[in-house]
């Protein structure tokens, strides 16, 4: 049987994308996870953490705009 040997930085990879989406910048979310920032600027260059991080912001925005009440269509002027 073999065993797949996870990186550290792949252990660490969604804990930062999830501090990302609700921290203002990489530091704030690097110490709110309990990692230095270089570690998180490491994370941050590699192709795997792009594709989640993006895919995660996509998903966040969606689920912000479903939750908006919808737009009411009104005449011009008129409010």
């Amino acid at each position: 049987m073999h065993t797949r040997k996870i990186s550290k930085q792949a252990c660490q990879r969604e804990p930062l994308i999830l501090a990302l989406l609700q921290q203002p910048s990489v530091e704030k979310a690097a110490t709110s996870i309990g990692i230095y920032t270089v570690t998180a600027w490491r994370i941050w260059k590699t192709a795997e953490f792009k594709a989640g991080y993006r895919k995660a912001r996509e998903e966040a925005y969606s689920q912000t705009v479903a939750r908006l009440p919808p737009a009411r269509q009104s005449p011009l002027g008129l409010r």
